[in-house]
């Protein structure tokens, strides 16, 4: 006689844990195990969709905004043209030499040195709203003294600072205490 291990096997198992089948039907269960785990994995690998689709789109609208970024500060520059004497306070002209549009949020935040010291004025907003646009310019008056108003000549080197972008120092500096330019 030959048995079958697997018989074998089944027997001893039903026997050791006392499993007895309730049912005739005894393919249905096994059946709906797999509908079952089949419906977990899809469920599973829809989460997963969900969560790289999601971490993709953060992932890349972080590297939209740093080259946005990036372009504006290389696409931004601020020239100091000239300087004059206007009733013995420093103007200057101001041009908007680089190719980016300004916003009155962002001409708010310019701010001025002058021989390197941070001058306390509020910015640009409301004497320059139209420094805006690229090739644009306006005049600023300043509370700094001219400098022959002393009665010698002198120099005052003026930096704007835009909140991002370029600009260059300019030296205003007079040969006698008459002159009223730079």
């Amino acid at each position: 006689m030959h048995y079958n291990w697997k018989v074998r096997f089944m027997k001893f198992v039903k026997n050791m844990f006392g499993w007895k089948s309730k049912s005739k039907r005894k393919g249905i269960t096994p059946v709906i195990a797999i509908v079952l785990l089949l419906m977990m994995t899809v469920a599973a690998a829809g989460m997963a969709y969900v969560w790289i689709m999601s971490l993709q789109e953060s992932v890349q609208n972080q590297g939209n905004e740093g080259v946005e970024k990036q372009q504006r500060e290389t696409s931004a520059a601020i020239t100091i043209v000239s300087a004059w004497n206007d009733s013995t306070h420093l103007a200057f002209i101001v041009k908007n030499s680089g190719t980016y549009t300004f916003s009155s949020d962002e001409l708010d935040q310019f701010t001025y040195y002058f021989n390197g010291v941070y001058n306390d004025a509020t910015g640009f907003g409301t004497p320059c709203t139209g420094l805006d646009e690229p090739g644009s310019i306006c005049k600023v008056v300043s509370d700094e003294d001219f400098p022959d108003t002393a009665g010698t000549a002198g120099q005052v080197v003026i930096k704007v600072d835009p909140p991002f972008g370029s600009t260059s120092p300019y030296s205003c500096a007079t040969k006698t205490a008459a002159d009223d330019t730079c």
